[in-house]
């Protein structure tokens, strides 16, 4: 069962799930709720182990709200 949340910041995110924060440039963050926020494309480069040649990592990932088709989010980490 899914219900609201009476945080007006987070009026329209439901409880039931797991929800993620996204920090957002030149914007405040983003409260998501993953279970509404699909992942249509991901990506990644780097190697993080100790020991690699390069030392990073980074991960990409793009999702989309099901409920609001045309609304996106792009985020790394």
């Amino acid at each position: 069962m899914t219900t609201q949340t009476k945080d007006p910041d987070d009026a329209n995110i439901s409880t039931s799930g797991k929800r993620r924060t996204i920090t957002l440039t030149n914007r405040g963050p983003v409260r998501i709720n993953e279970d509404d926020w699909q992942i249509v494309a991901q990506g990644g480069q780097g190697d993080a182990t100790a020991g690699g040649p390069l030392g990073w990592r980074i991960s990409i990932r793009v999702r989309c709200e099901h409920r609001t088709p045309g609304r996106f989010i792009v985020h790394a980490s």
